[in-house]
């Protein structure tokens, strides 16, 4: 049986500590190790290094395949990729524009954005973009995020590649940016919920509906941001809904209202904040009897059928495109597809 894991985040960084200060107890003494060589580029000191512990966890639980990105750190294409080397039948990786942060007002440094991600898709064999943190756009105003994206949007397009954005509430305050190269100074960035609502991918959707989006989280757990995240569903085929850290009933609910073949199947299994992928299988695979009290979940009768729902979704639906409702989906992926 094949199952993917769409989100992963396996690569911190060495002083992370200051990243949420007021949250030792979910951050432990980080496990330090060099970069692995050759496949990390330039020399960059030790870092928070869970490869081998997301392998482990993955072995534990039966998941074929991981896709590993960025997150709330901005790791580098070289981290991702010296993960994937090690692992190369495993693991995928994702590209992001590292530290150059995309933005209408800086010409040069959204040049080099674009580079990065090319480089991740090209050179490095990425098959996908992401995860976005929209709150590093600001400071736009949300309802100008679409212009923002543009330049990430257009490499998309032009590899025929997903986007996976974050959304929904979280408790993070505060990320960390560098600007510019490796070695450059870290400093705190404000992270308002309002870049997190989903709503503001629609003006992105409508743009480029040859691109499959994947939504984070379902919209987070909040029914305001979760029912954003439905609507766009619904309004948009290329929009495309992942599970991670999402309540059961809200699975359930999307399910019901967009079909399997519309959601992603990720744990969010992070660096320095492990999550055992029993209890996410189980969201994911074992629909709540609350949850199925309040939604009709259609062909969703049971263990078995769940998980090869999911399975579909992950292997077919992201894959290519297609659906299983006819081809009005988005645009086939580059094949041979990477996900099988």
């Amino acid at each position: 049986m094949f199952i993917l894991d769409a989100q992963t985040h396996p690569i911190g960084m060495m002083d992370v500590d200051g990243y949420r200060p007021a949250e030792p107890e979910v951050f432990p003494t980080p496990t330090l190790a060099p970069l692995p060589s050759p496949y990390g580029g330039p020399a960059m000191g030790p870092r928070d290094w869970y490869v081998d512990e997301l392998i482990a966890a993955m072995d534990g639980h039966g998941i074929s395949k991981s896709v590993v990105m960025c997150g709330g750190i901005q790791v580098t294409n070289d981290n991702l990729a010296a993960a994937v080397a090690q692992y190369p039948d495993r693991l995928i990786g994702f590209a992001g524009y590292e530290h150059y942060q995309p933005s209408s007002r800086d010409a040069a440094t959204t040049a080099r954005a674009v580079a990065a991600l090319e480089r991740g898709l090209t050179d490095l064999g990425f098959t996908g973009i992401g995860e976005l943190t929209l709150e590093r756009f600001g400071p736009a105003c949300p309802e100008e995020l679409y212009v923002e994206l543009r330049p990430i949007m257009d490499v998309a397009r032009r590899h025929r590649a997903p986007v996976y954005v974050h959304t929904g509430y979280d408790r993070v305050t505060f990320r960390i940016k560098r600007d510019g190269a490796e070695g450059s100074s870290w400093s705190y960035l404000p992270a308002p919920l309002k870049y997190r609502d989903p709503i503001y991918l629609d003006d992105v959707a409508l743009e480029y509906p040859d691109v499959p989006i994947l939504v984070g989280h379902i919209g987070g757990p909040y029914l305001r941001q979760f029912e954003a995240a439905l609507m766009l569903a619904h309004r948009h085929r290329n929009v495309y809904l992942t599970t991670a850290n999402a309540p059961a009933e809200n699975i359930a609910r999307a399910v019901a209202e967009v079909g399997a073949d519309r959601m992603i199947w990720g744990s969010d299994w992070a660096w320095r904040s492990i999550k055992e992928p029993a209890p996410l299988v189980a969201s994911a695979f074992l629909i709540p009897l609350r949850a199925s009290r309040h939604y009709t979940v259609g062909a969703w009768t049971g263990p078995d059928r769940a998980q090869q729902e999911v399975e579909q979704c992950n292997a077919i639906s992201l894959a290519t495109g297609r659906t299983r409702r006819g081809s009005n989906g988005p645009a086939p992926l580059a094949s041979p597809s990477p996900w099988s």
